[in-house]
């Protein structure tokens, strides 16, 4: 089961009560873009104004107060990262980026904007924009980044729509591009931690279920080379077919039981259970036997997915792998 990392509280109040009121406290905007067939984002640094760079901090100061003080009178609460689990809007989810290397070196770059390339507006990094991040160097510890999905590009000019600027007592048209920034909080990064907000969004700006994917894949091989199922290249098939079967492997993976994981233990939990898996005798060894009719059962057996109430001997499958 996954759980919150002891540090996660005081690293989202600390990311929270970054004080952007102060106008010495340094602040810096990327932008990033995923260029189809990529392996990773590309992330440029955006050339601000010191006026540009106050007005970000005002805009993002209002939107973490808020948080902040839901933070201190308790109504926000803490969850660790389950893929498949709907968030709540008093949810905070924590993503333990080690456990996640390919979204944490995306997030790591960030700790070195001076080594970011600038941005320069080329037609295909704006094509592929993903999300736009502001980077807040708060002292005394790694920088707080808050993320944003965004879509490409949009300049006023090119639309149906005309855009028009007040100066000298008159209107005129608006001939410049024009980029919309919008300062909602999808997602906050502080240190090797990752606080989601906005569930849908994070997903998107790390292309997450690629991420599940590929670990599945690993968990995969790693199953293969155990040998606990029979009908192994038709269960390896569904889950790398369907997200949500990948997430849920994923999760399996993640689990503390799963490397000592036995087909012993899972008859015994199938029994248990009254679960619908077959277990079946071949070349000397035993194996549970995956079913393409009900692609989620054994899948479930994995996972862990059933438990027994202590109130009324009853027994359940889960529907929420979080920790209490």
């Amino acid at each position: 089961m996954v759980k919150i990392p002891t540090k996660a509280p005081a690293a989202i109040g600390r990311a929270l009560s970054a004080n952007l009121t102060d106008p010495s406290l340094a602040v810096d905007l990327c932008l990033a873009s995923f260029a189809r067939g990529a392996e990773s984002a590309n992330v440029q640094q955006v050339p601000i104004t010191k006026a540009l760079a106050g007005t970000l901090r005002g805009a993002l100061g209002e939107t973490l107060r808020a948080r902040a003080t839901a933070w201190n009178e308790r109504n926000l609460v803490l969850k660790p990262y389950v893929p498949l689990v709907h968030l709540g809007p008093q949810d905070i989810e924590v993503l333990d980026l080690t456990a996640f290397p390919a979204i944490q070196a995306e997030v790591s770059v960030l700790s070195s904007i001076a080594k970011l390339p600038g941005f320069e507006s080329e037609e295909a990094f704006i094509a592929g924009l993903r999300y736009s991040v502001v980077v807040v160097h708060v002292p005394d510890g790694p920088p707080v980044c808050v993320f944003r999905a965004m879509n490409a590009k949009r300049e006023l000019q090119r639309s149906r729509w005309l855009g028009i600027v007040l100066k000298g007592g008159a209107f005129h048209a608006l001939a410049d591009e024009v980029y919309l920034l919008d300062l909602g909080v999808d997602c906050i990064s502080c240190g090797d931690l990752l606080f989601i907000f906005q569930k849908g969004n994070f997903q998107t700006i790390f292309r997450f279920f690629d991420e599940i994917r590929r670990t599945a894949r690993e968990t995969l091989q790693v199953l293969r080379q155990r040998d606990l199922i029979e009908g192994f290249e038709a269960f390896e098939q569904a889950c790398l077919g369907h997200v949500q079967m990948a997430a849920k492997l994923h999760s399996a993976a993640t689990a503390t039981y799963f490397p000592a994981l036995t087909v012993k233990r899972m008859k015994a939990v199938a029994k248990q259970f009254g679960r619908k898996i077959q277990f079946r005798q071949s070349n000397g060894r035993e194996r549970a036997v995956f079913d393409p009719d009900d692609k989620w059962e054994l899948l479930r057996l994995l996972d862990d997915d059933l438990l027994a109430s202590p109130l009324t001997s009853l027994k359940y499958e889960v529907n929420s792998k979080r920790v209490v």
